[in-house]
């Protein structure tokens, strides 16, 4: 069953791709007929022969006065857009994939080099100025940006990655990418901490990991492992009102249910603690 209708999906789209193929240079949408024939390929999983097609359209198709002209057509100029949204994006993705793929093998365990500082390099330059541009798009743009984080947080570029980050919370604060951007910078922030000999750069790096579980756990609906750990942090640094402020969001949330035993076992006794430290 599975097998006929994966036969059926390439059948659509071969058919789809075809019928694209038709549509003559002089049409209002040959700009994203192009787009749509690279991202099908890409889609059925010939993704090099589909980022060969992106590159096509974005480095030799705008790249040639020529062929790229459109006058003063408004109708051609928004389908540009509309077509470069996609293909910048895909372009971008083409390169991406791979080296999150090796990424994670490597992190599994499996007997393989770590992706190469080029390969993220070349991920920071294909997202570009997405994110900026292309802000409407609320599918692509969250994703460019977390393809981005991820890259400079490989390329040990915390500084750029938090600001892409922080940019991903302004816009898109409900995102699965920004959930994920965010743990992926703590896990990045907790790798320093247990590396660095400094007290002040451990502390440093502990308020930052504090920071993100705070403005993660204000967000989300209450998890008791997340906000368990953004309590140990304020106490880790003696802040003990926002230790407060947590751990009884943890009484309040957790008061019934299968946490209760811990909350009186755990969060009660750390609340009195942080009471009396105040």
């Amino acid at each position: 069953m599975l097998q006929s209708r994966v036969k059926f999906t390439l059948s659509v789209v071969a058919q789809a791709i075809a019928k694209y193929g038709e549509i003559s240079p002089a049409s209002n949408y040959y700009e994203r007929a192009m787009v749509k024939i690279a991202a099908s390929t890409y889609r059925k999983g010939d993704k090099q022969a589909a980022e060969g097609l992106f590159r096509q359209y974005l480095v030799d198709y705008l790249g040639d006065p020529v062929k790229s002209a459109i006058g003063d057509s408004e109708i051609k100029a928004a389908q540009r857009r509309v077509a470069r949204a996609s293909a910048e994006f895909y372009y971008a993705l083409a390169a991406f994939e791979p080296l999150n793929d090796q990424l994670k093998a490597f992190q599994a365990g499996e007997r393989m080099a770590p992706p190469e500082a080029s390969g993220w390099e070349e991920v920071v330059r294909r997202v570009g100025e997405y994110p900026e541009e292309f802000q409407d798009q609320t599918i692509t743009a969250p994703w460019a940006m977390y393809m981005y984080v991820t890259a400079k947080l490989q390329l040990s570029e915390l500084d750029d990655a938090r600001a892409m980050y922080d940019k991903m919370l302004a816009r898109f604060e409900s995102n699965k990418f920004t959930a994920t951007a965010s743990v992926d910078i703590y896990k990045r922030l907790d790798e320093l901490k247990e590396q660095s000999d400094d007290p002040a750069r451990k502390a440093e790096l502990e308020r930052d990991m504090a920071g993100l579980l705070k403005t993660s756990n204000s967000s989300s609906t209450a998890d008791y492992a997340k906000l368990r750990s953004e309590s140990r942090h304020w106490e880790n640094l003696g802040e003990w009102a926002e230790a407060e402020r947590v751990l009884r969001k943890l009484q309040t949330s957790f008061a019934d249910g299968e946490r209760a035993k811990d909350v009186e076992k755990y969060v009660l006794p750390d609340l009195a603690n942080a009471l009396l430290e105040q």
